[in-house]
């Protein structure tokens, strides 16, 4: 299913985290999804702040973009393949 194909209310529910959150994310592994201008903007402004580098799953190497087209789907496929991704990130 491509992207354009999807209801666009699924496509509004993702919300930018806002940098004076960042430090509230205790996680061992991040998984990031960067769609368009905008977020790879935000993205950007995220990985040159301090807040970002001293997160313990960037100083770990534990951050990983992932591709929206089927991060953003549902059904069985997509969601073998976000399986996939995230044993592939977290298993080395």
């Amino acid at each position: 299913m491509t992207p354009t194909m999807m209801s666009s209310t699924i496509w509004n529910r993702a919300q930018a985290l806002s940098l004076e959150k960042l430090p509230d994310l205790d996680a061992d592994y991040i998984f990031v999804l960067v769609q368009g201008k905008e977020s790879k903007t935000l993205m950007a402004e995220y990985e040159n702040s301090t807040l970002w580098k001293n997160l313990p799953a960037v100083k770990n190497g534990h951050v990983f973009e992932m591709p929206s087209n089927y991060w953003m789907a549902s059904g069985a496929i997509a969601k073998t393949k976000k399986i996939d991704d995230v044993l592939s990130a977290i298993i080395k």
